[in-house]
């Protein structure tokens, strides 16, 4: 009797792990399926196609459901992950120090149906003492060094960390700002990715990531459309010492060179917008990628189709 019971649980085990097998199949399917369609439908030059393409796929989805007999377990899982797919899949908006990136953020932030993820913002927050995941790394890796607001006190307070000088230290030595950024990096993309996540979620129609190191840190990837906003050298270095008075020649270039030259990020990038002109002009450009992301992301998304296409699909079996 006992052998028989022993048989009967690792049966029983074996269906439990199947099943769970099928369900982490349907939610990774999901994800992959989701970017994959997402990027395409960003990429794709006539807008009508990317609305076409998540069509198609809803219905070859729903099919694919009904022919290998998958289980609603599956159908909601890999709906989830279709959400979770295209959330990994937002608009990155880069460009060098001073070319006008954060100009272009605000116009975009304007639209009710386009949340803006400030990754410098990210950068801010985690350097705060008692707040900030990196504070701690940072302070053991250069707190003998000045980096901190004022006199630094030894009474058990832990000191704020002051950006400009943290930046005079990193900014003229690679191998200082290498280790900065592995500290800082992979806490700020945690950070951005729940974020981009959250918004999905939430029904936020375009999610924009303005990120500034987007390509020094390797995230093309992450990415369905990459915007570059890029000006010419000399027009670059004139309004970073226009912007930062208290700088001199000689740091505004240390800082400038410290990131990818602005050519290879344009040559990288889906599309580039220059500003080199006024700011009525850059904004006559940004409203009009504006309102081409905004159709390009249609009414609908693929999580959302696949779900009318199985409720149509229930009310055609019933009759």
């Amino acid at each position: 009797i006992s052998h028989i019971s022993i048989n009967i649980i690792d049966a029983s085990s074996i269906v439990m792990i199947i099943t769970m097998l099928q369900l982490l199949f349907g939610f990774l399917s999901g994800i992959l399926t989701g970017a994959a369609i997402q990027r395409l439908a960003l990429r794709c030059n006539g807008i009508e196609i990317g609305m076409l393409m998540k069509v198609l796929t809803a219905l070859a989805v729903v099919y694919g459901f009904r022919a290998y007999e998958c289980t609603t377990g599956v159908r909601i899982l890999f709906c989830v992950g279709a959400v979770v797919g295209s959330a990994l899949q937002p608009v990155g908006l880069t460009g060098g120090i001073a070319c006008g990136k954060s100009s272009v953020a605000s116009m975009f932030g304007q639209d009710a149906s386009i949340a803006v993820i400030d990754v410098d913002g990210i950068a801010h927050q985690i350097l705060e003492p008692g707040v900030g995941e990196a504070y701690v790394h940072i302070v053991k890796e250069f707190g003998s060094l000045d980096i901190f607001e004022g006199k630094v006190k030894h009474d058990g307070k832990n000191p704020r960390i002051h950006r400009r000088k943290l930046g005079e230290v990193i900014f003229s030595d690679s191998v200082r700002r290498r280790k900065l950024n592995s500290i800082t990096h992979p806490i700020i993309t945690k950070i951005m990715l729940i974020q981009m996540i959250l918004l999905k979620i939430k029904g936020t129609h375009v999610v924009i990531v303005d990120i500034p190191l987007l390509f020094e840190g390797r995230l093309q990837w992450l990415f369905g459309l990459i915007i570059t906003v890029a000006c010419s050298p000399e027009i670059q270095l004139r309004r970073l010492r226009m912007r930062n008075k208290d700088l001199s020649e000689e740091q505004c270039k240390d800082r400038i060179a410290s990131q990818m030259s602005i050519d290879l990020k344009c040559k990288q990038s889906n599309i580039v917008l220059g500003n080199n002109g006024t700011f009525e002009d850059l904004e006559k450009n940004a409203i009009a990628v504006k309102k081409s992301l905004l159709r390009k992301h249609g009414r609908f998304s693929l999580a959302q189709l696949i779900f009318f296409v199985g409720v149509c699909e229930i009310v055609f079996d019933l009759f």
